[in-house]
């Protein structure tokens, strides 16, 4: 898992780097028609932090119920959209799954921690990516950021707000972050395509 983290890096850095002329596309994630979850807000924040996409809460209207819902909007290179895409559904899989096989430890008290476990699971998951992340500085590997998808996502947001929340901290949190820094990334499934398309990130 660290070298892919290290090749996505290197990836990203030397196409930043060239100044090369880059497209960048947007992808809806998430269900507007229910109300989101901390758990999906915590991993909307970390594929903004660590995964070179940027990412926004907006409104999309939902034709079937004649109503307009929230989603998270992801905008970046079709490689990077496509990996953010995987992790993200990835993540919630695996929150859904270790709530599952340890909703019975002793920290957790009852079914309403079950939020705040899942949340303690990508709080562990980002913890150990940020240590891979500055490992990797040691290396010369650091993230500057993408200038030209900043003024992108500028031009299509030019009212951002910004919104904090606070997350509950108790042992079904910890027991939580304790599973997240054991999780392994899979790699997602592969597609057809040309080598341009962008790297397999997460191959072998």
């Amino acid at each position: 898992m660290r070298k892919a983290h290290e090749l996505m890096l290197r990836h990203n850095i030397e196409v930043a780097a060239a100044r090369a002329e880059r497209s960048y596309e947007v992808r809806h994630l998430g269900d507007p028609t229910r109300r989101g979850t901390r758990v999906e807000s915590e991993i909307a924040a970390l594929l903004s932090e660590l995964f070179f996409v940027k990412v926004i809460r907006v409104p999309v209207y939902v034709p079937r119920t004649g109503k307009s819902g929230l989603v998270y909007e992801i905008a970046g290179t079709h490689a990077n959209v496509e990996m953010a895409s995987h992790v993200w559904a990835f993540l919630l899989a695996t929150a859904e799954r270790l709530w599952a096989e340890n909703r019975h430890d002793a920290r957790v008290r009852s079914g309403r921690d079950r939020l705040v476990y899942q949340s303690g699971v990508i709080g562990g998951f980002r913890d150990k990516l940020l240590a891979e992340r500055t490992g990797l500085k040691q290396t010369g590997l650091v993230w500057l950021g993408d200038r030209d998808l900043d003024r992108f996502y500028r031009a299509r947001h030019p009212h951002m707000t910004t919104r904090r929340h606070h997350v509950r901290i108790n042992g079904a949190h910890a027991a939580g972050r304790e599973a997240g820094r054991t999780v392994v990334l899979h790699k997602p499934v592969e597609r057809g395509g040309s080598a341009s398309s962008g790297p397999r990130l997460l191959r072998g």
